[in-house]
C-alpha cells in the first residue's frame, strides 16, 4: 500500500483502527498541511523516477 490512515483526532491507536489504500483511489486532497521547499524538491523528484519505473 502506499499510504495508511488513522483516527482522528486519535492517533495511531492499534492495528486493527489502521485503513490502508494506494494512491490511485484518491479523489481529492483537503488538506496537505506544511510542506517545505525541500520537500517539493523531493516529491518532484520521486514522481519522475516513479514515471520511469511504470
Amino acid at each position: 500500500y502506499d499510504y495508511i490512515a488513522v483516527p482522528y483526532p486519535e492517533g495511531n491507536l492499534s492495528e486493527e483502527y489502521n485503513v490502508f489504500f494506494n494512491r490511485e483511489v484518491i479523489e481529492n486532497v483537503l488538506y496537505s498541511g506544511y510542506i517545505t521547499e525541500e520537500e517539493k524538491k523531493f516529491r518532484k523528484e520521486i514522481d519522475s523516477k516513479i514515471k520511469t519505473i511504470n
